[in-house]
């Protein structure tokens, strides 16, 4: 699931910082913060979570789904985070599924478009395939 530790590390990362002070600079969290943050001491609460995210390119709502789920008391509350974090995966793919037949639909539509301007000597000819 969640790694506190290696989310840290990306954000120092992404931040071109080698330490947690450099990080806390970075963001304007404070240092504690960051130092809690990277030993599993304490969560980033959704603040921090969002300046976060700023250097390590994650999906701020994922993060602050998969720390509640990190902070959930018992296993009904755990269960219940880790449905919403399916229910936010199957919504994205959706999302990025209609984006993609979408550009496919334009990108075909252009192009049938573009064809019938050519005159037809610049249009690819069909080569049958010969069996030997």
């Amino acid at each position: 699931m969640f790694d506190l530790h290696d989310f840290i590390e990306r954000a120092m990362q992404g931040a071109g910082v080698s330490s947690a002070y450099g990080l806390a600079k970075a963001t304007g969290l404070t240092d504690a913060a960051i130092s809690n943050y990277r030993n599993g001491k304490t969560l980033p609460d959704e603040r921090a979570i969002v300046l976060l995210c700023q250097f390590t390119g994650d999906d701020p709502m994922m993060v602050a789904i998969q720390v509640q789920h990190a902070r959930a008391a018992n296993d009904e509350a755990k269960s219940l985070w880790a449905g919403v974090a399916d229910r936010l995966k199957v919504s994205v793919q959706a999302a990025k599924t209609a984006v993609l037949i979408a550009i496919i639909a334009i990108a075909s539509q252009h192009g049938a478009a573009r064809a019938q301007s050519l005159p037809p000597a610049l249009l690819p000819q069909a080569n049958p395939v010969q069996i030997v």
